[in-house]
């Protein structure tokens, strides 16, 4: 079944309108305007290079990727300029893939990559990205435990975990026994995971997967509790960092525009809900990041105006 090109922007809107209809009767939307009033220009520039921060981590992580497939791979600069291009169409375009694909037709067309190592690229990447946020997830529950979180909020974040390292172990299955070779799309699939899993070869491959994914999820909270001080709250940094897994992968769903809606309703039931900020100052915060990543991303406009063949191309 196709899903209609402006699902995400239909699914993140729906979201948000009836957040902002029922909030009202919980929450004085005014609230939130007051918190955002004391992020000045600085702030908002500080927060601009955390998140680029974020985006050179996954940069990195991309490239290592890339090595592992590649024998010519891309140098750092280019790569984070593929990112930059890929984060700015994010927000250009209501399709959620369309930054993949633009990700894909900049590293055929710029970087000269076979389309096959292009696509598996991007594809492990993406999964690499699921892999850290619930490694560390899983790793980060117990502060939740320490501090008290209700278990209305804990117990869905285990079963949403649970079912994926069941997956994901599925996927290992898959490329171990290389189950269901009888059709090939599911051959190709199987081979294509088989050759992820090759990416961790060597204890060191773990190593480096696991230091890349505390740096993907550990800027991401670091700017949320940036934003959170510079509003005049005063939560404890380790707090953002045992939430922040969730609000990443809230972040980074396909079928929301951008994670708007998503983010803010994770950062309601989980910040808000917890007791560690009012839910007024959650959504700000909230809403916050999300201004900060549109910001962040408009250096990539400049890489498409300068690269037009890369939007013909995917």
């Amino acid at each position: 079944m196709r899903i209609p090109r402006w699902a995400s922007v239909v699914f993140s809107g729906v979201i948000l309108a009836v957040m902002f209809a029922v909030l009202p009767q919980y929450i004085d939307i005014k609230q939130v305007s007051t918190a955002l009033r004391p992020l000045s220009l600085v702030i908002v520039a500080a927060a601009t290079v955390v998140m680029w921060l974020n985006f050179a981590v996954t940069t990195i992580r991309l490239r290592v990727v890339m090595r592992h497939l590649y024998d010519r791979p891309p140098g750092f600069i280019s790569l984070f300029q593929l990112n930059l291009l890929s984060l700015f169409i994010t927000h250009l375009s209501p399709v959620g893939a369309a930054a993949d694909v633009a990700r894909i037709g900049y590293a055929r067309v710029r970087m000269n990559i076979p389309i096959r190592i292009a696509v598996e690229s991007i594809v492990f990447d993406r999964i690499l990205g699921l892999f850290g946020i619930v490694l560390l997830a899983i790793l980060l529950m117990p502060i939740q435990w320490a501090i008290g979180v209700s278990a209305k909020i804990w117990i869905p974040q285990v079963v949403l975990w649970i079912f994926c390292v069941l997956a994901l172990t599925g996927l290992h299955i898959m490329a171990r026994h290389q189950i269901i070779q009888r059709w090939r799309v599911i051959a190709e699939m199987g081979r294509s995971v088989q050759k992820f899993f090759s990416l961790f070869t060597l204890p060191g491959d773990y190593v480096i997967q696991g230091l890349l994914a505390l740096g993907y999820s550990g800027t991401f909270s670091f700017l949320m509790w940036l934003l959170a001080r510079a509003m005049g709250f005063t939560p404890d940094l380790v707090i953002f960092f045992a939430f922040g897994p969730l609000m990443l992968l809230a972040q980074n769903m396909p079928i929301f525009y951008v994670g708007w809606g998503a983010r803010e309703a994770i950062a309601l039931l989980t910040l808000g809900g917890s007791g560690v900020l009012e839910p007024a100052q959650a959504l700000a915060v909230s809403v916050a990041t999300g201004v900060i990543f549109l910001i962040a991303s408009l250096p990539g406009s400049v890489v498409w105006l300068w690269h037009p063949r890369v939007m013909r191309a995917g």
